[in-house]
This record gives structure tokens, sequence and C-alpha cells, in this order.
């Protein structure tokens, strides 16, 4: 028998007693925050964010790394993104059966990818990447292809995904909440001496999304503009995917650079929202996450952008139809005026379509306008895109139509019912970010990221509310004045860069196989699904209304913003008019409110409306304040049974219809979707039961609400 040593059990028990008072004692909590989050800094430096919400066993997850494309080495751009494909290949104890004998094959793989780098001569580049080859082939005798994704599906996952921006990188999924442990025990390792194996396939992976973006001739031209707004600054200089050249030439050895000084604990978070209970899960973080180094993070440089002198004017053609951007700059995250700006951007142009950009699309005056607004860490920018008619109006008379809709703002020609509306849009769709796990999640990785406290970012909802007509005035004149940069692309058709893939053998590799970590996961996996039903007694309300009409209602325990669905039981499968129905219905007004004035008056009200098709059925979506549920169905009931004929919006329609058949007819995506299609439907396509461009000269409006009528029925 063996003697129990009394005193290292006190000690234990000590040590456990007080990580638990650590960690209760060190929860911050926020003042009136709509979702009461609770945050927690390790010893080590990480970061912890938690949102409990108990109406559905899920939970949604994120690990997320202070660090984004901005941190790329100049030499090595793409790095933060090939990165986040790496982090998917495993480590030193999952994704492989063996990594001691995996090793050397690895290390060989790395020291070429440094020779290949600084190769220049094509025949020894031909070489390497031979001998590339022939080591990731019998390095793939030991991997285990796509491990971390099969342990995940494992435990119930959803939506395992990535992604980098320019500030910052993250990992995501969602999963049931009785796997919490086995997503805490995963996602605690995966960033423990990872090991970047499989690197060819990702590398073609990656040459075929550089390859995919370069087809986009817009993402192009977007591209080029920023090059011109952050003349400096990463922001503009650097691209998330990374130079054509920079990814011909990729540095194993840089990877783990740029894993080693950014991915440390002090510069990391962990949040999660979902099922859970805050105070019995995070002495199971700190047990898995503690062990995460520490590392010295410096300081982000500065580079400075000068103002814009006046109106700088670029001059492309990039674009298979004339297109212009205005670009103003703006302050960045966490400045005092962005409150405003949000505002005056939401003035201009808004989800519910009311904007004065929103105007000049529906009066048909412009067959595009819209806006971007970006707030980056270190910088800020406003960018208002527009496309011309694509007949009698040329780049320059759109962009003064855009002037003089900014003049307006800084004028004050805005009502207060118009900025009483605006704002309360704005907080609706604030509100409504609160329902669901993943944006819960995304807004406090911003806070995060941002290096903000989530108080002042939930402050946001009162600073809208404070914000005032003067306010408006002020910063619309300090912010859109004459100083910008004005990216005019007339038509043309730039030849595109092509990454074409190194010619490599094909590697196979073990796919059945599981790691000791994946075996010990499977023991530990609990097997009881939490499974929560819906009572359709209980939970739902339904009532019929008439013969064939049934009213279904559920309560939205989250906010007071009601959403209504008007289904209707038939879809352009049947009725192909039906998908030009929806667009025509979204722009018209009625015997008693145009258009504009049917958009405002909902949009007053806090609301918004859209009518979508697809192919079962005919949608009138509608959403808003519960205080105003009767009286937006009021209006929109009008707009239902009673549509106006409107020959202008039809022909309208039809130019945007046609302009984006000029602009996509030829993007390899647009004519892969259409081939797909009909290789799964063949002569029931979508794409081919559109109307034909002779159809589509020949339709009106007539013809449109006639669908519409059918569609009632």
């Amino acid at each position: 028998m063996k003697l129990i040593n009394t005193h290292l059990i006190l000690l234990i028990i000590s040590i456990l007693y007080f990580n638990s008072l650590y960690a209760q004692d060190n929860f911050q909590t926020f003042e009136k925050d709509p979702i009461k989050v609770k945050q927690l800094v390790l010893r080590n430096g990480l970061t912890v964010m938690l949102s409990e919400n108990h109406q559905v066993p899920k939970v949604f997850g994120m690990v997320v790394v202070n660090a984004g494309s901005k941190n790329d080495p100049a030499d090595a751009t793409g790095i933060a993104h090939y990165l986040e494909h790496m982090l998917f290949k495993g480590t030193k104890t999952i994704g492989t059966v063996d990594y001691e004998k995996e090793k050397p094959f690895l290390e060989e793989i790395n020291e070429l990818y440094e020779e290949l780098g600084n190769a220049k001569d094509e025949a020894i580049r031909k070489d390497l990447q031979h001998q590339i080859n022939q080591q990731s082939i019998l390095a793939a005798e030991y991997a285990i292809p796509n491990e971390l994704d099969k342990m995940l599906s494992q435990i119930g996952s959803s939506q395992i995904n990535a992604f980098t921006t320019k500030d910052y990188t993250a990992f995501i999924n969602s999963f049931p909440s009785n796997q919490i442990e086995s997503w805490l025990d995963i996602y605690s390792n995966r960033f423990k001496e990872p090991v970047f194996r499989l690197f060819q396939s990702e590398l073609e992976t990656v040459y075929e999304e550089k390859n995919r973006h370069n087809d986009n001739v817009f993402e192009m031209a977007y591209e080029n503009f920023l090059t011109d707004f952050y003349k400096q600054h990463p922001y503009g200089q650097q691209t998330i995917l990374g130079s054509t050249e920079h990814l011909k030439n990729p540095s194993l050895k840089k990877l783990y650079d740029y894993f080693d000084k950014y991915y440390v604990a002090n510069n990391m978070a962990i949040i999660l929202s979902g099922d859970f209970n805050s105070y019995d899960l995070i002495p199971i973080i700190e047990e898995k996450f503690g062990t995460w180094k520490k590392g010295d993070i410096k300081k982000f440089p500065k580079f400075k952008e000068e103002p814009f002198n006046g109106r700088e004017l670029v001059e492309v053609n990039l674009t298979p139809v004339k297109t212009g951007i205005m670009g103003f700059r703006t302050p960045p995250n966490v400045h005092k005026d962005l409150a405003v700006l949000q505002v005056i951007n939401n003035i201009l142009s808004n989800p519910e379509g009311s904007g004065l950009l929103d105007k000049l699309i529906i009066d048909g005056d412009l067959i595009m306008a819209g806006l971007n607004a970006e707030t980056y860490n270190d910088y800020g920018g406003t960018m208002i895109y527009f496309i011309p008619k694509l007949i009698g109006q040329n780049i320059e008379e759109a962009e003064n139509l855009i002037k003089t809709k900014l003049a307006s703002i800084k004028n004050g020609e805005i009502n207060d019912e118009k900025l009483n509306s605006v704002k309360l849009n704005i907080i609706k769709n604030i509100t409504k970010k609160w329902e669901n796990n993943e944006s819960r999640v995304l807004e406090m990785a911003n806070s995060f990221t941002q290096r903000n406290n989530w108080s002042d970012y939930i402050r946001l909802e009162n600073e809208i509310k404070a914000i005032t007509k003067e306010d408006i005035i002020k910063i619309a004149n300090e912010y859109f004045g004459e100083n910008y940069l004005m990216f005019s692309s007339k038509t043309g058709f730039p030849k595109k860069e092509k990454l074409n893939n190194p010619n490599f053998e094909p590697i196979l590799s073990k796919k059945e196989e599981k790691s000791e970590f994946y075996k010990l996961l499977e023991k530990s996996t609990k097997t009881d699904y939490a499974s929560r039903f819906v009572d359709f007694q209980k939970d739902i309300k339904a009532k019929e209304l008439k013969n064939g009409v049934t009213l279904t209602k559920v309560y939205n325990p989250f906010n007071n913003v009601f959403t209504v669905e008007i289904k209707f039981g038939i879809g352009y499968l049947n009725l192909p008019i039906l998908k030009y129905a929806s667009d025509y219905l979204n722009t018209i007004g009625t015997e008693k409110l145009s258009s504009n004035e049917l958009k405002n008056s909902l949009y007053e009200l806090g609301c918004s409306y859209c009518f979508t098709a697809n192919e079962s059925e005919f949608i009138l979506n509608v959403e808003g304040p519960d205080e105003s549920l009767s009286a937006a169905l009021s209006i929109l009931n009008d707009l239902i049974q009673n549509p106006i004929v409107d020959n202008q919006k039809v022909k309208k329609l039809k130019e945007d219809l046609f302009t984006i058949n000029r602009v996509y007819r030829d993007e390899p995506a647009f004519i892969s979707d259409a081939l797909q299609e009909y290789i799964l439907y063949g002569e029931n396509s979508k794409k081919l039961r559109e109307l034909n461009k002779k159809e589509l000269k020949k339709l009106n409006a007539d013809q449109l609400i006639s669908a519409f009528n059918e569609a009632k029925t």
C-alpha cells in the first residue's frame, strides 16, 4: 500500500483553488452590455472573450491573431495568407503517423525552397522544383491529409474556415456545445509546434486562388486604386494574396519566422459565444491555453500618408465598362469621428436602399453607385464607386452628380426626420448583430484587434443617438472636401497575369490512418449530443388566416427587431420571369407613393424590405423595430395590391441586365458556374431558363406585374 503525501495533495488543492479565484476575480464585465461579455487576460497574455447564449446547444469559436497582410515582409508578401492555409496541416502530433521519420524530408524541402527563391536560371529552378517534388512525395508517406478538418468534423463542427485581413488573421468554426472541451483541446494544440507539411498541394491551392482573383476585373481595378490611395502604407503597397513574383518563390523559413514572431499568446485571443458556463470554462481554457508562449511584440511602424493635393486624377483602362472611384481619406479605428462618419455614409448609401447614392440608381441617373467604408487600424477611407450610363454620360459627369449629393450634406440639406431615420436604422442593424453567435464573435474580434476596450466598442449605439445635424455638417466638410483621389477607368481589357503550377507529380499520402492525438481525442469525445428540439406546439404559434394562407410566429428573445417573410409558392423554375419581377418590385412605388417616397416612409420607421425569387418561392422580406410592424405592413400591402406600371423602371432594369452581361459574360467564374449548372441540370439549367436578349428587349411592366399577380394566387 502506497503512503499518501498529504502535503502534496494540499499543495495541489491550493494551486487549483488559487487558479479558480484568479479566473473569477480577474473577469472583466461591462455595463449595459447587450451580450454580457466576460473578458480575461491569462498570465501568458492571451485574451479570452466569452459571451453566453443559451438559445441553442451550439458554440461559435475563434482564435484571432493581431497580425495580417500589413505585417508581411516587403520581400515576401502573401505570407500571412499562406500561413493561414498551412495552419490546417497539423503539428508534430497532428497530421502525421511518425513525425521523427517525416522530419528529415521536411527539412530538406525547406532548404530546397530557400534555394529556389534565390535561383534565377530557369533550368536550375526546374531542377529544384523536381527535387522538391520528389522529397514531398517521400515526406507524404508519413502525412495524414486534412486530419484537422476530420477531427473537427468528428465533433460535429461546421463552418470550418479561416480568413486573413489587412490587420488580423482568424480561425473559426461552429460546433455542438457538449464538444467544447474537445474543441479547446484541438485548437490549443493546433498552434503549438505547427508543421508545414504537404506544402506543394497548398501552394497549388494558393496559386489557383490568385488566378481567380486576377480573373475578376473589378477586384484588380480596386487593387490598382489602393496603390494610389495608400502610397506608402502596406494597405496599398501589399496585397493579402501577395505579388505573383513572391508567390512563385515561397519561403517556408519566412513562414516559420512569421509564426514565431506574431503567433504568441499576448498577440492572440480566444473568443467564444454560445451555450456554456463561463466560470466552468475558464479553468479548462487556462489549463489548455496557458502553456502558450509569450512573445516580444514590436509596435507596427508608422507610414505617413500625405493629404491628397486637390483632385488627384488617375486614369487607366482596366474595366469592361467605364468605372469611377472617388477616394476620401478618413481616420483609423477607434477615432472619435467614426460614429458621425458612419451616419454620413448611411445618408449616402444604406442597406435599406434609401440613400442619396441609392436614389441616383433608382432614378436612372447612374447604372451603379455605392460606398465602401474602410476603417483599418492605421488609416481609413471612404470609397464611392460608380458606373455611368453606357451611352450619353462620361465619368466626369457621373462624378459631378455624386459631388452634388456630397454638397447637399455639407450644406446641411438634411432634415431632422431623415437624420433620425438614419440613426434608427443604424441602431437596428447594430442590435441585429447580437442575434447569432457568429456575428457576436466577429464583433468581439474587431474589438480585440482594434486594441480598444469592449465597453468603448459597445458605446457606439449611444454615440449614434447623440449625433446632431451640426455634427454632420462639420464632419462632412472636414472629410469630404476638395482633396481626394479620383480613379477613372475607361473600357479596357488588360492582359491577365497567370500563375502556372509547376509540373509536379501528384502526392499520394496516407488517407485512412490516424495520429496518436486523433486516437486519444476519439476516446475522450462525448457522444451524448445535447439535442434540443423545436416543440411545434409550444415554440411556434400558427394560425390559418384564410384558406391556403397560414401565419406562423416565433418570439425573438434577443431584441425588439421583427422579421417577416411573406412567401408565395412558386419560383422561377416554373415561372422564369419572376426573377425579373423581384428586381422590378424593389424599384417601383404605387399610385399613392413614388418608389423614393415608399422607401423613405419605411426608412423613417426603421424598416426595410426586399423581394427575392428562388427556384420554388417568391418572397417578400420585411424587418424593423417591433413598434413599426403594423405601419410597415400597411405601406407594403399597398405595394402588393397596387404595384404601379412603370416602364421607365423596366428600361432601367434592362440596361442594368445588359451591363451585367457585358461585364461578366467572359469572366471564367461566370462561365464555370454556367457549365456546372448545365452538367447538373441540362436543359433545366437556371441560366438557360433566363430570358434571352430578344425576350429581354420585349419585356415590359405589364408582363412583370402579371407574373407577380400569378404568384399571389
